[in-house]
């Protein structure tokens, strides 16, 4: 007995991908809510949907040609500034603010990374990381305890109805479903969206240059943004000599 083989035109792949993306975070969070679970499992719950919120809110405002390489540093910092919750695990309460998140969880995070990406020679790595945790905190403002946004101006946490999230991602679905849908020549405007293995594979080699100081694409590659693929750049001296074409 044969198997039912359903397939997908390649013009809708890109909206499907995207709408699955989005019921990926409902069928997570309604998970999340049907009990109280312990620490472990709320991160897997939770580092997942923090990930794919990243990808449809860039998917839905990027730029048509966003900076090379930022996507993988954007999805690094939707899901690395958790990090800060070590110290909390380890028993150290008093890092919370108002026993909700830590201070880092806070628009400084993101004014740093934003002053470091504009004076070093890492723009895409650090602007990256800050558009990744700006999204980052989209999320947890309607996830438990809220953020302190304004700290340390401000010592409160803020946190606003999950159903507002709910409705930014659902826009940030339709918004990023639209766009690929119109990513054909026929529609005037270059491909935007689009998870590919490539993509993971890249956020992958974006942790392990952070590790080793390198840039992912310093190779020689350049990533031509969400949804493209990587080209190699060339030099006159790559071409092979044509007919009638002195050697250098």
């Amino acid at each position: 007995m044969t198997g039912i083989r359903v397939i997908v035109p390649k013009r809708l792949s890109g909206p499907l991908r995207l709408l699955a993306g989005g019921a990926i975070i409902a069928a997570l969070d309604l998970v999340d809510r049907s009990r109280s679970w312990g620490t472990a499992v709320l991160a897997v719950l939770d580092e997942p949907a923090h990930l794919l919120t990243a990808w449809l809110v860039w998917a839905a405002v990027s730029p048509r040609r966003p900076l090379p390489g930022a996507l993988p540093w954007v999805l690094v910092g939707a899901v690395a500034i958790d990090v800060d919750h070590l110290p909390l695990y380890m028993g150290h309460t008093e890092f919370l603010v108002h026993g909700g998140r830590p201070p880092t969880h806070s628009l400084i995070t993101v004014g740093v990374l934003a002053v470091l990406a504009l004076v070093t020679r890492r723009a895409r790595v650090f602007g990256g990381l800050a558009v990744g945790v700006l999204l980052h905190f989209l999320r947890d403002l309607a996830t438990g305890p809220g953020i302190p946004v304004a700290w340390p101006l401000v010592d409160v946490s803020v946190r606003v109805p999950y159903v507002m999230y709910a409705v930014v991602v659902a826009t940030a679905v339709l918004v990023a479903a639209v766009r690929a849908w119109c990513s054909r020549p026929s529609c005037g405007s270059p491909p935007v969206t689009g998870v590919t293995p490539g993509h993971l594979h890249r956020v992958i080699r974006a942790i392990e240059s952070w590790a080793t100081g390198h840039s992912p694409g310093d190779d020689g590659r350049v990533d031509q943004g969400f949804g493209s693929r990587p080209y190699r750049r060339t030099s006159r001296t790559d071409e092979p000599d044509g007919p009638g074409r002195e050697p250098a």
